[in-house]
């Protein structure tokens, strides 16, 4: 993927749900894309469905959705310690 410069997508979540007990829940969903911001993009996952898989949608937004950074403790122009 990173010789094709290409990006994944995907909710994270489980999208299989076995109707086996012994089996475990697994993601097996996902998207694969190229030359498209991955800020754009959103995915996920669809409940409406009475079956054993999730399916995923993934929206492309055609302006970029803007995420705000979690706060933190420093600031670029904060002394580091090898700085001092």
């Amino acid at each position: 993927m990173q010789v094709e410069n290409l990006s994944h997508i995907s909710t994270g979540e489980t999208t299989y749900w076995p109707s086996d007990e012994r089996k475990v829940p697994d993601l097996i969903y996902f998207g694969i894309v190229k030359r498209l911001p991955v800020y754009s993009l959103r995915a996920e996952s669809s409940f409406d469905l009475s079956s054993d898989h999730s399916p995923v949608i993934i929206t492309i937004h055609s302006k970029i959705i803007i995420q705000t950074n979690p706060p933190t403790l420093s600031t670029k122009q904060t002394n580091k310690l090898g700085d001092i």
